[in-house]
């Protein structure tokens, strides 16, 4: 049997999902194939993945979906994993599976980030990584003033010398909707163990941004803002950075996304960088 599930607000390059039964539930997969008009897309995100896997040591790079095959078929990339689960629909469960993994995946979060930190040691790194990423947002007259003037006063500072700036892996579309769990006898059960895994890893980013993946899962997890400022600033005491530099990282991986949209809606972008600014200030990041 395969199930094609629809999505609201698809990106012009998104991929179709297909859920195939097995004989029985332990060979169920889920097939991923690319569209015809970006056939590279599940290829991509398929190469950036194992390029991450690699990156971690044994404990991490569990956590990273990876497929258990993938090629080409009618010019479209495809990628076939194991069937996993979502978080429950049942109210009350959902909220003990994401209360209980909360602190799990933000230390694995961290994990990533110190296990991927490469320092930016000259200037010309300094430039493309942050400087080029706040030009953008700076200059961008669709953002708010308050935004514009945040960036106007890292392009003043020579944030190089006041930080000591490093760039890591970040997934980049970090929301509790790409982290599953193995199917277990009992449904939902396999989260309450501490078992995850990340999907999609078509956004990500060698060369990306810290902080950035914990305030979108720490939001997308907590209704309560000051409970979602309190686990980013967790992780960032984790990774031993200030709480003025999560508002850097963060600002400047949004910058980085605004430069490299590809296929990612100016609307979307535009929207997701007011409201996690909102969110920087509300929690006196920014």
């Amino acid at each position: 049997m395969f199930e094609r599930p629809g999505f609201k607000d698809a990106v012009a390059d998104a991929s179709s999902i297909f859920f195939v039964d097995g004989k029985d539930r332990k060979n169920d997969i889920t097939l991923i194939l690319s569209n015809k008009d970006f056939p590279e897309t599940v290829r991509n995100a398929c190469e950036l993945a194992i390029s991450v896997h690699q990156r971690l040591d044994a404990n991490e790079q569990r956590h990273v979906l990876v497929p258990l095959l993938e090629g080409v078929y009618g010019g479209q990339s495809y990628a076939v994993f194991s069937r996993l689960e979502s978080f429950s629909k049942n109210k009350a469960l959902r909220f003990a599976q994401k209360r209980f993994l909360q602190p799990k995946i933000a230390d694995w979060l961290a994990a990533l980030a110190v296990q991927t930190t490469t320092y930016c040691d000259t200037h010309k790194e300094v430039e493309r990584a942050f400087i080029e990423p706040f030009e953008y947002l700076a200059e961008e007259i669709k953002l708010p003033n308050a935004i514009r003037k945040f960036s106007e006063t890292y392009l003043s500072a020579d944030i190089g010398t006041r930080f000591q700036l490093f760039t890591t892996v970040h997934h980049g579309d970090f929301w509790s909707g790409n982290i599953l769990s193995t199917r277990g006898a009992f449904p939902g059960f396999g989260f309450l163990t501490g078992d995850f895994r990340i999907i999609d890893w078509g956004t990500a980013r060698l060369d990306g941004f810290p902080c950035i993946d914990i305030i979108r899962f720490a939001n997308s997890s907590n209704r309560n803002t000051k409970a979602a400022g309190q686990i980013v600033r967790n992780y960032a005491d984790a990774i031993e950075i200030s709480h003025e530099e999560v508002a850097l990282y963060a600002m400047a991986s949004l910058g980085r996304l605004g430069l490299d949209r590809d296929q990612f809606p100016k609307s979307r972008f535009l929207a997701m960088t007011e409201r996690i600014f909102d969110f920087l200030c509300v929690n006196d990041f920014a």
